[in-house]
């Protein structure tokens, strides 16, 4: 903690890393979705065609456990690879997705390796940074599931 009382950047993003992790439960339910960053609705749609106002192409439920702690893991090492994001705040194109379900609690990630952003919805933290790292993790799982990709 610096003397002022605010948490360094690195001490935050480590938290927020370790709270991801922390999503690491037997009894979670996880999904993957590839998105479309240029299809967006705003309006109410039918339901499970958007992930937060974005098109979904796929979508896959993660069952094996260890893919599980692959993806969770690689998020986590890319938080706290992401103190250096200089990207410009207009920048967010997501094509990655993960709903990690614990209970009644769902926490839902939105992606951005292109900007290095995650925008966070329930989840116990707010948007943060992240490097590109986890981003090959992301991909062959998208691609081992055969979820369409988008252009």
């Amino acid at each position: 903690m610096a003397e002022n009382g605010v948490v360094p950047r690195e001490d935050g993003l480590s938290r927020i890393a370790a709270d991801v992790e922390a999503l690491l439960d037997s009894n979670s339910q996880m999904f993957l979705y590839s998105i479309d960053p240029e299809q967006r609705q705003w309006t109410a749609v039918a339901p499970g065609q958007f992930f937060h106002s974005y098109m979904i192409l796929g979508k896959v439920k993660i069952t094996a456990q260890h893919e599980k702690t692959i993806l969770l893991k690689s998020l986590a090492q890319g938080i706290r690879g992401g103190g250096g994001n200089s990207i410009p705040v207009d920048c967010f194109v997501p094509r990655h997705g993960l709903r990690v379900i614990i209970g009644s609690s769902t926490n839902d990630f939105l992606i951005c390796f292109e900007c290095r952003s995650v925008h966070t919805f329930v989840f116990k933290h707010s948007d943060f940074p992240i490097s590109d790292s986890p981003s090959g993790r992301f991909n062959e799982s998208v691609d081992k599931h055969h979820l369409k990709k988008p252009k």
